[in-house]
């Protein structure tokens, strides 16, 4: 029963289909081959179209090859255009350019830093975020050392970047992998305590666990460095900037109480130990020298006993007196702010001009008031055997104050031990003068060199120790030296800002959104749509141009047939005159001469596209051939342009003729044959 059905649905389906054909030729064949009301109908009326122009072959052909010349000029120059639009968009656009945005702060208020990172990767529409961080760094190769840039990243800024990668491999996970700053205790860690020499993260499920059992009284996590420790047991002696007052304080920090000022002068010197203590801005790199295993930073301060002033208006110091009126004499902190440590050379001539001042003041030949002049001009014994080279030291000690800090730089380690693996520029290797082959698997010695700034609250250049690294890649970049190294690794240094950010959207759709909340947090963003724009509208306007260029050669052509219609017309007025004696209208004959126009139009345009085409494609294939095969393609014809040049060309064609149609309309049988 149910095949019958289904077999009675077949059939009425099959039938339906059949009158359906049906009806559409019976239409068809009304329209087009059926003549109606004494006109022709569309049938005849091409047939007499066609035979007119057969019976003229080479006024006909001439007339459509001008306009398939035409045509072919405009398709020719046009696809050259286009073909020039894609070899600049193809090597612009690569794998997920159009989704991706790139970050950067123009002002150092802004920094882009991991807070940052994470506030971007939450905003809707974005895949995933990841930054680069550019330093300076000194690399030794055997017996090659040379200066490089470096590149802290991971494989997604790789593939963000579209780094090309000749040789080798990415980074490995064990690059990839952030660590810690400090290691996981353990359970004899937590039982035993921590203190200075046993620094660990702790885990909190083993302390919960071993608290249950009654087994940890507490936990220390105090840092290795305390307040106030002593960096050197070796006194330094140092001197203070002219008419400097220093704050003399309680205890290493700044915010600690203010005991007094101490007064520099560069006719003394002060004695004392380096502390650590609190962090604090200098013109070197001594209020962030040293960093510890939990990342808390450390600045070097002065732990010394000197007589106080008092600053009893703004600038304005007087020598601090007790109850008594003698001058106060205390112990406190000072930092390494405007003040010079002395060299041992210099401490030991500083000691000798002690030694004389004390010794001519008990002889009543000098008191503390003696000019530098004076000091010059004494005969000094002993280890100082050479006035002028404590002139030249006391005279130039300001002008190399700024040079002697710079020079002092703080020193960081990388904290990471696994995964030590770089990439490397084909620039590198050319300086080298080695191959690619020859580099893989090398090890090296790479040397952080931080700039200011990079490290949070350090104004001054840092250093990292030298780590050994194994080169496992190599990219394409010939003009420079660079060296691409895990962004873990300049992270476990304390480097938390980025250079740029790039940033990954989910959809093309959504970058342009993206882009404006990122813009409105006040960062700088740019994306290859902006370039890619710009392209764009560049070679429109170049399309024009050369598209206007062709024109004028469709333009003769349109003249031409416009000039063939006319001399048909004339040629053949006896002939309309003679079908419109026999009964053909007017309408049959303006459809006559206007299908003819069109045809040419129609034959024109298409063989016209075609030429054009073939141009191109025989200019390809002969750079082709000179080049060894290494050419790209300068031409392009999308299928809607060559679809808008076919009907524009046919309607141009079909347009020339209605002049020459309209007239042959107009023309009264009787009077045409008298003519005649």
């Amino acid at each position: 029963m149910i095949k019958m059905i289904n077999l009675y649905k077949l059939n009425s389906i099959y039938h339906k289909s059949i009158n359906l054909v049906k009806d559409y030729l019976e239409a068809f064949y009304d329209l087009f081959i059926k003549s109606e009301n004494g006109q022709l109908s569309w049938f005849l009326i091409l047939r007499l179209a066609v035979k007119n122009l057969i019976n003229q072959p080479s006024r006909s052909m001439v007339t459509i090859g001008a306009t398939a010349l035409g045509t072919a000029t405009i398709v020719f120059l046009v696809s050259f255009g286009f073909g020039l639009q894609n070899i600049v968009t193809q090597r612009l656009v690569q794998p997920n350019s159009l989704k991706l945005i790139d970050i950067q702060s123009d002002t150092t208020a802004l920094a882009l830093d991991n807070q940052v990172l994470g506030e971007i990767k939450k905003l809707s529409g974005v895949a995933n975020a990841t930054g680069v961080i550019s330093l300076a760094g000194s690399l030794n190769y055997k017996d090659s050392k040379m200066e490089v840039i470096v590149l802290g990243a991971n494989n997604d800024y790789l593939d963000y970047a579209h780094v090309e990668q000749l040789t080798g491999n990415k980074f490995s996970s064990e690059a990839e992998e952030k660590i810690s700053l400090l290691p996981l205790c353990s359970e004899q860690d937590l039982l035993k305590g921590l203190d200075k020499k046993n620094l660990c993260q702790i885990d909190l499920k083993l302390l919960v666990d071993l608290n249950h059992k009654g087994m940890v009284a507490g936990v220390a996590t105090q840092s290795a460095v305390q307040l106030g420790d002593l960096i050197d047991k070796k006194t330094k002696r140092f001197r203070i900037d002219d008419d400097i007052y220093l704050p003399v304080r309680d205890f290493p920090e700044n915010n600690s109480q203010i005991l007094g000022y101490i007064r520099g002068s560069i006719l003394q010197s002060f004695s004392g130990k380096e502390v650590w203590g609190g962090t604090y801005s200098s013109v070197n790199t001594a209020g962030y020298f040293f960093q510890d295993g939990i990342g808390q930073w450390y600045g070097k301060w002065l732990k010394t006993k000197a007589l106080l002033y008092q600053e009893i208006a703004p600038s304005v110091y007087t020598q601090a007196k007790d109850n008594q009126d003698k001058s106060v004499e205390v112990e406190g902190y000072i930092p390494e702010v405007n003040l010079k440590i002395l060299s041992d050379k210099e401490n030991n001539l500083e000691q000798d001009i002690e030694k004389l001042l004390n010794k001519n003041q008990v002889l009543g030949e000098a008191t503390q008031s003696s000019s530098v002049d004076n000091i010059y001009s004494l005969n000094i014994e002993g280890s100082l055997n050479n006035t002028d080279e404590l002139k030249q030291i006391l005279k130039t000690d300001q002008e190399n104050k700024i040079a002697s800090s710079s020079s002092q730089l703080a020193i960081v380690n990388v904290k990471k031990e696994k995964g030590k693996e770089i990439l490397v520029s084909t620039g590198f290797i050319n300086a080298l003068g080695l191959s690619q082959d020859q580099i893989i698997n090398e090890e090296v010695s790479l040397q952080y060199i931080i700039s200011g700034g990079v490290i949070n609250g350090i104004t001054g250049k840092v250093l990292s120790s030298p780590v050994i690294y194994k080169i496992i890649g190599v990219i394409k970049e010939d003009n420079k030296i660079l060296v691409y190294a895990p962004l873990a690794d300049v992270q476990s240094m304390g480097v938390d800002k980025y250079s740029m950010i790039k940033v990954l959207v989910d959809n093309e759709n959504n970058l342009r959104n993206v882009r404006e909340k990122i813009e409105t947090l006040g960062f700088i963003t740019r994306s290859i749509v902006d370039t890619l724009n710009q392209v764009i509208r560049l070679f429109r306007i170049m399309r024009f141009l050369l598209g206007s260029l062709g024109m004028i050669a469709l333009v003769v052509a349109v003249f031409g047939m416009f000039n063939t219609m006319t001399i048909s017309l004339m040629e053949r007025t006896r002939e309309v005159a003679v079908m419109k004696t026999i009964g053909t209208t007017n309408n049959d004959v303006f459809r006559i001469f206007l299908i003819e126009s069109g045809i040419i139009g129609f034959l024109g345009s298409l063989l016209g596209i075609i030429l054009g085409v073939l141009m191109g494609q025989l200019i390809t294939l002969v750079l082709h051939i000179f080049q060894g095969g290494n050419t790209v393609s300068l031409f392009y014809s999308p299928f809607s342009f060559m679809i808008l040049i076919f009907i524009t060309s046919s309607i141009v064609g079909l347009t020339t003729g209605i002049y020459p149609a309209k007239r042959a309309k107009a023309i009264h049988p009787l009077h045409a044959l008298r003519y005649e």
